[in-house]
């Protein structure tokens, strides 16, 4: 009895510790910062984005829409490090019903890290959304119970259409050194440890509505000339991490992803800490895992050199895609 007291006080102190730890180098609100904010669409538009955190997008144009990994439950820090995650109805309910995606048609999941894939078979549920992602995704989607014929696994270069959308697939790397390489090769059930979330391949994605082409990098990596000849208005620009990369690193991401696609909007992704609920303010991530300023400082002046407008997202705001 003895024993398992001193474990549990142990357990405790340790998980508290690291919420200490994890609190302190957390960056503070966004709102002391000065960094340029993305201009809110207004009035009838023809296409509606979203960003609802990580690499969560929302594209609706009223009569169809499709979303890029749907990841809302946002386990704490404490269960991310000390126990299983898993779906949160309550939170993917009251997120689904503030966007209101009544048409939602696809989700396009970029890799199988918990932070990408673990809502996407419970937001394809409620939603009756189908999901298009790596072999890896669609054993998530399996182990979740989504009827396979609703679970497309696509390959690089594969081209799907729904409405007036079409998305392209582009197999391009994950961030530098990340956590749970290697692929999901049976059914994963929920609750699980994050480490179960095997990486599975990763996957940038094109999207054209119209005369719109607004490229998704998920994750802050490129393969060299991947986007020659691929042109884009906007791209939604994966700087996770990107803080901890030299300057050179930084400059080819830049290089391949938006001077090769002549983008003169880019709005960063993935830099919010996906550890604090959706009905708190983002906040970038802790130091202990990135340097937001870093990366900040690193891409501003690449911006002002081309003329690119970098813009951070408001949080669940439609973004004006024109300004």
């Amino acid at each position: 009895m003895r024993m398992n007291r001193f474990l549990t006080g142990a357990a405790l102190a340790a998980l508290a510790g690291c919420g200490i730890l994890y609190g302190a180098l957390s960056i503070p609100s966004l709102a002391a910062q000065s960094y340029p904010v993305a201009q809110r669409a207004t009035g009838k538009r023809d296409l509606t984005v979203r960003f609802l955190g990580t690499a969560t997008l929302a594209f609706d144009d009223g009569t169809t829409a499709i979303m890029t990994d749907g990841f809302f439950t946002r386990p704490s820090v404490a269960q991310v490090l000390l126990g299983k995650v898993q779906s949160d109805d309550r939170v993917i309910d009251k997120t689904l019903a503030r966007i209101g995606p009544q048409n939602l048609a696809a989700i396009f999941v970029a890799h199988s890290h918990y932070d990408h894939a673990m809502d996407s078979a419970a937001v394809a549920v409620k939603t009756g959304a189908s999901v298009y992602g790596s072999a890896s995704t669609a054993n998530i989607m399996r182990g979740a119970g989504l009827p396979t014929e609703r679970t497309t696994v696509f390959e690089d270069g594969d081209t799907y259409a729904f409405g007036t959308f079409r998305v392209q697939v582009f197999e391009t790397p994950h961030s530098p050194h990340a956590k749970f390489p290697g692929k999901i090769d049976e059914p994963l059930h929920q609750p699980a440890r994050i480490s179960e979330y095997q990486e599975g391949g990763n996957y940038s994605f094109l999207v054209t509505h119209g005369k719109r082409r607004i490229l998704v990098i998920a994750s802050g990596n490129y393969t060299p000339g991947k986007f020659q000849g691929v042109k884009a208005d906007v791209v939604f620009l994966g700087i996770g991490t990107l803080g901890k990369q030299d300057e050179a690193f930084a400059s080819n991401y830049w290089h391949e992803t938006v001077e090769q696609t002549g983008a003169k909007l880019v709005i960063p992704i993935h830099w919010d800490d996906f550890m604090r609920p959706l009905d708190q303010p983002f906040r970038p991530l802790p130091r202990l895992l990135d340097n937001f300023d870093n990366g900040m400082r690193m891409l501003l002046p690449l911006a002002a050199r081309d003329g690119v407008k970098l813009r951070l997202p408001e949080a669940f705001a439609p973004i004006d895609l024109d300004q």
